[in-house]
């Protein structure tokens, strides 16, 4: 069992990345698990796709000899980790940042602790003697929520990572040999020295010589597909907006490919478009089987709106990330509102400002369920029946809704949904 170390909560989680412009050389700086790369040199803007998590390096601290550098791997988690519970029902979140080794080799007082975050990284170049990972991602995440549940005084009826980040982090270190005791040292500032076990040493050692596949990343220009255009893109965007041709765009494999999107036109001028993921869905156990029956579930007491009975369950989740409790309820209120599907296209050049996608389709499946429990936790009815459904997700497309800025708040036109502005700022750095 090896150690989780969980940041401190006033930390931001920005973990810096040094790497070369693939175009000019220059140094360029983002962020991990960011995949946009802008070089302030050239101006060359690129799309970065790796296969599998992005892999990086902690720069090596201390004198040692390249041969005698052994690169330890650690799976790093960041997301909003939500607990459903039933006594009383309701809907808990809070933020998950954790670290741990994903060789089971590497001894159990080794851990990367906040050094990430005061320490810039590198990406991996794949060279020298790196130890192969013998814990896949899901195994290495499965055994942090367990330590995690472990300090909790009630047991939760389900859980869910969102908006997660995994990457591949690995730590420069070197064995050593001293009086017959084998010893790992870590050539990182502040490392420490870590006792090995026999069967320790050797099976670092051994790994370390087994082939490991290269950190292939490859890079896409961040220019239209449709008319050659610069997309729009902020840090940590997973979907991309063309103001040229108003299209939209997602990675699909190794290139753009477009993306199911519409919006709705502003009314009033200086609007600011913010996304939100169009789910409909199928849920086996629920006693819903279209949009009016879900309302008439969650509020009985409210005539449904004329037409819902006859379309399929939908819900609206954000696609920006913000706070735990923020997220849910703002989901809640779009989903519940009396809003009518904007065309299929966008209206060409309102888009230009737009708030960044920054949660994945797959992510916004995984809140499907939680929102629903959201939805039904007054009733601990409601709530059991959401734990036992099946959810199958039948239909997505991102929908772009004007807001506008009132003081501190943003508005959406139509419903009147207030966001504050301090938590959409806060949202863009989880």
């Amino acid at each position: 069992m090896q150690p989780v170390r969980r940041a401190p909560p006033d930390l931001t989680g920005a973990w810096p990345v040094r790497t070369a412009c693939p175009q000019c050389a220059g140094a360029v700086e983002l962020e991990a698990g960011d995949p946009i790369l802008s070089c302030g040199y050239c101006r060359t803007r690129l799309y970065l796709i790796s296969r599998g998590p992005p892999r990086y390096r902690m720069a090596v601290h201390g004198v040692a000899h390249a041969s005698d550098i052994l690169w330890i791997p650690f799976w790093r988690f960041r997301g909003i980790r939500y607990r459903v519970l039933d006594d009383p029902a309701r809907v808990e979140g809070g933020l998950l940042d954790a670290t741990v080794a994903a060789c089971s080799s590497t001894p159990s007082s080794a851990n990367l602790g906040i050094r990430l975050q005061v320490a810039p990284l590198n990406l991996d170049s794949g060279d020298g003697r790196r130890v192969p990972e013998d814990q896949t991602p899901a195994e290495a995440l499965a055994d942090v929520e367990e330590r995690v549940e472990a300090l909790q005084a009630q047991t939760p009826l389900f859980t869910r990572l969102i908006g997660e980040s995994v990457c591949l982090v690995s730590a420069p270190c070197a064995l050593e040999e001293r009086g017959g005791v084998w010893w790992m040292r870590e050539l990182i500032p502040d490392g420490g020295v870590h006792p090995l076990t026999d069967a320790q040493a050797q099976a670092l050692g051994t790994a370390s010589r087994a082939e490991v596949g290269q950190n292939r990343v490859s890079f896409l220009p961040l220019l239209c597909p449709e008319c050659g255009h610069d997309l729009a893109a902020a840090p940590g965007a997973v979907a991309l907006l063309c103001g040229h041709c108003a299209r939209g765009w997602w990675v699909r494999g190794s290139r753009f490919s477009p993306l199911p999107c519409a919006a709705r036109a502003a009314k009033n001028p200086g609007a600011r478009y913010f996304p939100f993921w169009e789910l409909t869905f199928r849920a086996d156990g629920l006693p819903v089987s279209n949009r009016g029956e879900l309302r008439r579930w969650v509020i009985s007491y409210q005539p449904v709106p004329t037409g819902w009975e006859r379309q399929p369950c939908q819900v609206l989740v954000p696609g920006f990330k913000l706070e735990p409790r923020v997220f849910v309820r703002l989901a809640r209120i779009m989903t519940l509102a009396p809003l009518e599907a904007p065309a299929e296209s966008f209206p060409p050049g309102n888009l230009v400002d737009a708030e960044p996608v920054r949660l994945t389709l797959s992510e916004a499946a995984q809140a499907l369920k939680i929102v629903l429990a959201f939805l039904a936790q007054g009733r601990r009815p409601g709530l059991a029946a959401v734990v036992g459904a099946r959810m199958r997700v039948r239909g997505a497309r991102l929908l772009y809704l004007p807001f506008h800025r009132r003081g501190g708040e943003w508005v959406e036109e139509e419903t009147g949904a207030a966001i504050q502005s301090t938590s959409v700022q806060h949202g863009s750095r989880l």
